[in-house]
């Protein structure tokens, strides 16, 4: 065991595929570190053991307490991009390493060259926005940093710049988009054009290992002037969506460009789709399975706050028998009891406010509940929407999960009509409505309600009033547009049929009796929804058992075994459903399975019902055009 008193701080730990671990600050006190790593590197992007200072950068396991942890290389991309790159070009030498990143923006957050830059690559930024270049130019000195916009030809172009930064673009319409919904004010730059040939014959060595394009509308034009029969990237990635509108798709102008040019087609992420040259067929294999576990960028600046919790509890004198249930002492020595202070997640997060006043993409998909999700500054703006501080709840990740993921396909947006399944006293109605929304909001009745214990513990309600509880939406808006009606959900009335742009239940159709009834209505649920809309459903998932598990009158929890052929027969029948991230999970607060009496604090994301572990899975659900 080694241990370094060097601040961590000013130190970074770090490690590149196939055992990613990850970075790690903390501003005081020492940390004990472990290295399995020999003298020579490991394949990947990683740097020599020559150019290191202390400590070695490369596997390291983290002791925390009597426990060892090795974390995830970090990511500072906003859906991956750079951990699929990583698994994909593995093998080259940092040396030779070399990218080109069209609207590189920031030269660390949401940036997919960052992790590369850090392990000694170099490459082409092509940024034209001032304030964007002028950093880039100040913290990326090996890299080659155009202030120009890439295009079709060379010339002069209208940059719609914003004085906050970020979402520059060359067209018109969008800009006046985020001015009139983000209260952006907008200015006009004269910028440089110039062709992506132009720039690779200048400056791009033999072989350029991938190129990313993102250029917020002006997709097309970038990839008009690159000659791809010249100039080979081995990997292209390219933004197929408009600029914070995930449900509206942008390939199809230029996708053929690409392919036509001996690209194959891999897969699209939710923001990118990707593609790898056909003379490389061992980069093929790396696009057929999910990025590996990560640590986003964020997560460094806000765990040192954990880390000296942690440091307090190492101090204290544990007894022996003590030491086997470090997890849950560590959960209960940070957990949130009811003052002001939520221990756990301000440890964590390092703050309970999101940085932006407006919500942005993620791409969710359907999905396992994960620790990682709470930690997105998105949770955070949508934990704030509802009038509420964000924390590990698996209920609070549900109505967050709903949320985005509405908003990532158009739906929360006056016009769009919306329908809750057993709302009870769920604040989604009230939400929605403040986003102009049109929303019919139903429950079971108030004697079903009586009978099954759903009054006495408040959690359902007969009409609107107890819909607005946390006033997140005006009186008026809910009158004019949030209606309550009952509905039985095994019996969905045909009066329904075809009248939604979206429906949604969270954590309800558990309740109904059996597991066939449950899924059941899910397919049910989908009869009422217009061509094109979207179903999401959240519910109990079993953690532990894919064989045993339970099916009562009241409960029933659903297996991966329940689930995977009802979703197949949905696909059988035209309709689309998003992958499932099956994945469980390491992070601490998925380690800590919460323990009846519930109620007593953080984490609560995974939970004992019965002798099952037990977590929520949401399924997302598209109805075809």
């Amino acid at each position: 065991m080694r241990r370094f008193q060097k601040p961590l701080a000013d130190m970074v730990i770090c490690g590149s595929y196939p055992n990613l671990v990850g970075e790690l600050y903390r501003s005081e006190s020492a940390i004990n570190v472990r290295t399995s790593v020999s003298q020579t590197s490991p394949d990947g992007v990683a740097t020599h053991d020559a150019e290191l200072d202390s400590p070695p950068k490369y596997p390291l396991c983290l002791t925390v307490g009597f426990r060892e942890v090795e974390l995830a290389v970090t990511s500072w991309s906003i859906q991956r991009e750079d951990i699929l790159l990583l698994r994909a070009l593995r093998g080259i030498h940092h040396s030779e390493g070399f990218y080109i990143d069209v609207g590189a923006n920031a030269p660390d957050e949401h940036s997919v060259t960052k992790l590369f830059y850090d392990h000694g690559w170099h490459g082409i930024n092509v940024e034209p926005s001032p304030y964007w270049h002028q950093r880039l130019c100040a913290e990326r000195p090996r890299d080659i940093n155009i202030h120009a916009a890439a295009s079709d030809k060379s010339g002069i172009l209208t940059l719609f710049d914003h004085p906050e930064g970020g979402l520059g673009t060359i067209r018109e319409e969008f800009a006046d988009r985020h001015e009139e919904t983000l209260n952006l004010a907008k200015r006009c730059v004269q910028v440089n054009a110039l062709t992506l040939t132009h720039l690779c014959e200048q400056y791009a060595p033999s072989e350029i290992h991938f190129l990313k394009i993102d250029v917020e509308g002006h997709e097309e034009q970038a990839i008009r002037g690159m000659d791809f029969k010249r100039f080979r990237p081995w990997i292209v990635c390219v933004e197929a969506t408009e600029p914070l509108r995930v449900d509206v798709l942008t390939h199809e102008d230029w996708d053929f460009l690409i392919t036509g040019a001996d690209y194959r087609y891999m897969m699209f992420d939710g923001l990118n789709r990707w593609y790898v040259a056909e003379e490389r067929p061992e980069r093929f294999g790396a696009f057929e399975y999910p990025a590996d576990d990560f640590i986003h960028y964020s997560y460094l600046r806000r765990i040192e706050g954990l880390e000296k919790q942690v440091w307090q509890l190492e101090s204290r004198s544990l007894e022996p028998d003590r030491q086997q249930s470090m997890p849950r002492q560590l959960a209960e020595a940070v957990a949130f009891r009811g003052d002001d202070a939520n221990h756990l997640y301000r440890a964590m997060a390092g703050t309970e406010e999101p940085t932006t006043p407006y919500p942005t993409p993620v791409g969710f998909q359907s999905s396992i509940c994960h620790q990682h999700h709470f930690l997105l500054d998105q949770y955070r703006f949508w934990a704030k929407a509802l009038k509420d501080r964000p924390k590990f709840y698996r209920k609070q990740w549900e109505f967050v999960y709903i949320a985005q993921t509405l908003w990532e396909r158009g739906m929360l947006a006056p016009g769009k009509r919306g329908l809750g399944f057993g709302v009870g006293r769920e604040p989604l109605p009230s939400l929605f409505a403040s986003f102009g929304s049109e929303i019919v909001a139903t429950d079971q009745s108030l004697e079903s309600a009586i009978n099954g214990g759903w009054v006495s513990t408040h959690q359902h309600t007969i009409d609107l009033s107890g819909l607005n509880d946390r006033g997140i939406c005006t009186s008026r808006m809910l009158e004019d547009l949030v209606s309550f009606q009952a509905v039985d959900m095994n019996h969905i009335g045909m009066e329904l049929s075809g009248q939604f742009d979206f429906c949604w239940s969270a954590c309800a159709f558990e309740h109904l009796g059996s597991l066939k009834h449950g899924l059941d209505f899910v397919e049910n649920s989908l009869r009422t929804l217009k061509p094109g809309g979207v179903a999401i459903h959240t519910t109990e998932y079993n953690l532990s058992s894919n064989d045993d598990t339970v099916e009562t009158q009241d409960l029933s929890i659903y297996r991966r075994c329940d689930i995977e052929p009802f979703i197949e027969k949905l696909r059988a029948r035209g309709f689309e459903v998003s992958p499932i991230d099956w994945k469980l999970g390491e992070g601490f607060a998925e380690q800590v399975v919460d323990l009846p009496p519930f109620g007593r604090g953080e984490p609560h994301i995974r939970l004992k019902a019965g002798q099952y572990d037990v977590t929520s899975i949401g399924l997302i659900i598209g109805k075809p055009n």
